[in-house]
């Protein structure tokens, strides 16, 4: 990771954000030797729909799918009267 003083970051904004997006490492910058800010590169999001698919499945998908499923249909009583309904 590339460090630079904030003084200089602010003469050479512009190349440490090209830099940023090309490399893509970030770029800590510092005050007086101490940590200030990060410059972070920004994830390309997903365009396609396929792509988004993807992401949000992978995003949503849980290990214990099958030990506890998310909805459980509740039981009917017996009891219930028939609606009368053909559905």
């Amino acid at each position: 990771m590339k460090t630079v003083g904030v003084f200089e970051a602010k003469a050479k904004l512009s190349e440490l954000c090209e830099y940023v997006r090309t490399k893509g490492e970030s770029v800590l910058i510092t005050k007086r030797g101490e940590p200030l800010v990060y410059i972070d590169p920004i994830e390309k999001k997903p365009n396609t729909i396929a792509e988004r698919r993807a992401a949000y499945i992978t995003k949503t998908e849980r290990s214990d799918q099958q030990d506890s499923p998310d909805f459980e249909p509740a039981e009917r009583s017996k009891d219930t009267p028939d609606s009368g309904l053909d559905i």
